[in-house]
Order: C-alpha cells, then sequence, then structure tokens
C-alpha cells in the first residue's frame, strides 16, 4: 500500500510539473506578445512624432530652399568671367538639392500611404525602370542586364511603389559597381502569384552587418540619406512581401525582393 500510495504521489508531483512547465512556456509567450505589441506602439508613436515634424521642417525648409535656388541661376550667368564664385555658387546649389533630397525622403520614410494596386503587366513596369536607367549605365561603362520570364505575367502592384524599390536598388548598384562592371536584375513571375526579384551586381559588397543598411539614416554613399532602403522596404512588407540583401558567396551584393501580386482577402 505505501507503494502504491508513492507511486500515486510521484504521478500526481509529475503532472503537477509538466503544467507548471507548460504555463510558464505559455506564460513566456504571452510576455513575447506583449513586448511586441509594446514595441510596435512605440515605434508606431515614435512614427508619428517624426512624421510630424517632418512635415513642419519640410514646410518651413522648402520654401528658403526655393527662394536660394531661384537667385542662384541668375547669379552663376553674372560671374561667368570669375570661375572661383561661379565654382562657389555651384557648391552652393548642388548642397541645396542634397537638403531637398533629404527633406523628401524623411517624408517618404514617414509617410504612411495607402497602396493604390493596379492590374499590369508587372514585367512592362520593371522595364520602364530600367530602360529609364540604361543610358546612365552605359554612361559610366556599366552594364545592366534584365531577366525576364516568358511569357510575363500580370499582377495587382503598387506601380509607384515598385517603381521607387527598383529604382533605389538599381542606382545603389550602379553608384558601387566599378568601371566595366554588371548589375543583374532577374525577375521570376512562376505564376504562384508571387513576383520574385533578385538583384545581383559585382561590386564590393554590403560589409559585414547588410542589415545594418535598412536602418534609417545609415548610408555607405557619401551623398546618401540613409532612408532609400528603409523606404523600400516598408514598400515591399506593405506588398505583404520582403526586402532582404546580403553578400552573394561569389562576391558582390545580392537583393531578394517578393512580392504579393494580390491583397492576402483576395489571394484567400
Amino acid at each position: 500500500m505505501p507503494l502504491v500510495l508513492l507511486i500515486t504521489c510521484a504521478l500526481l508531483l509529475a503532472g503537477c510539473i509538466a503544467g507548471l512547465f507548460w504555463r510558464i512556456r505559455a506564460l513566456q509567450r504571452e510576455l513575447a506578445e506583449l513586448r511586441r505589441t509594446e514595441a510596435a506602439l512605440i515605434a508606431a508613436e515614435r512614427d508619428a512624432v517624426i512624421g510630424r515634424l517632418a512635415a513642419r521642417v519640410a514646410h518651413e525648409v522648402n520654401n528658403p530652399l526655393e527662394a536660394i535656388k531661384i537667385y542662384i541661376e541668375p547669379l552663376r550667368s553674372r560671374v561667368q568671367d570669375r570661375p572661383e564664385v561661379d565654382r562657389g555658387l555651384q557648391v552652393i546649389d548642388q548642397q541645396v538639392d542634397r537638403i531637398a533630397r533629404l527633406v523628401r525622403g524623411l517624408l517618404d520614410f514617414v509617410r504612411q500611404r495607402s497602396l493604390q494596386r493596379s492590374n499590369v503587366q508587372v514585367c512592362e513596369v520593371i522595364r520602364t525602370v530600367a530602360d529609364l536607367l540604361q543610358p546612365r549605365f552605359a554612361k559610366h561603362g556599366k552594364r545592366l542586364d534584365v531577366v525576364m520570364p516568358d511569357p510575363p505575367g500580370r499582377g495587382a502592384i503598387d506601380i509607384d511603389g515598385v517603381q521607387q524599390v527598383l529604382l533605389n536598388l538599381l542606382e545603389n548598384a550602379l553608384a558601387a559597381v566599378p568601371a566595366g562592371g554588371w548589375v543583374r536584375l532577374e525577375v521570376d513571375g512562376s505564376g504562384d502569384g508571387w513576383l520574385r526579384l533578385r538583384l545581383r551586381d559585382n561590386g564590393p559588397g554590403l560589409g559585414s552587418d547588410p542589415e545594418s543598411l535598412f536602418r534609417p539614416f545609415v548610408s555607405t554613399k557619401a551623398n546618401g540619406t540613409g532612408l532609400g532602403l528603409s523606404v523600400a522596404r516598408r514598400i515591399c512588407e506593405a506588398h505583404d512581401g520582403w526586402l532582404r540583401g546580403g553578400n552573394h558567396p561569389e562576391g558582390g551584393a545580392q537583393f531578394d525582393v517578393a512580392l504579393r501580386l494580390q491583397p492576402k482577402a483576395l489571394a484567400a
């Protein structure tokens, strides 16, 4: 009898321990979810504050920038016989443009606009961006190769958003690869409801911490705002997709893009 009682107590104790273990696991999951929710709320509040600040800054900065731009051109025409003065005005003009780009980038980063999906030939949207940049690649002695699926597919995408993503990635690659270098954009429209893009180049790669480049205000370019990749990733995520970057094993950078070609509600 004592042995039976001992076994019974042991089984009850084991059950209690197992129940306690699973309860602890459930509490850990709940705590992790609470932390994610808290982080999301903090991020939303931060973005709202930055958004209000960015709108105010844009309003206060753009007007004087426009006035400076208006006056620089006639001033330069008057000092053509004084190259050192003209050079100084040119530098001012370039820096004004840089400030304007930074303000636009900040506004793009904080703006939470809803997607405007249109049912289009996706490859035509991609081809438009590639054709726009081909002359710049050729001018700098670099090559842009684009591989399209056959036949091209249709999908509901935000045209402006997708073009912005492609422009950012291709312009970054153009700046990164050396003269004689190449950039290759492969488009996969396999008909499974997703658009997948892979961009590779033979540049120096993305360094030891590629993910840091997606953080706001981090840039490897001297005149970069550090917002382009952050905005591009946000656009991809708004398409229920993703944007990832890394170093290719054979050298150079590689970016992978995935975009859902229709909203989840329609895909279900």
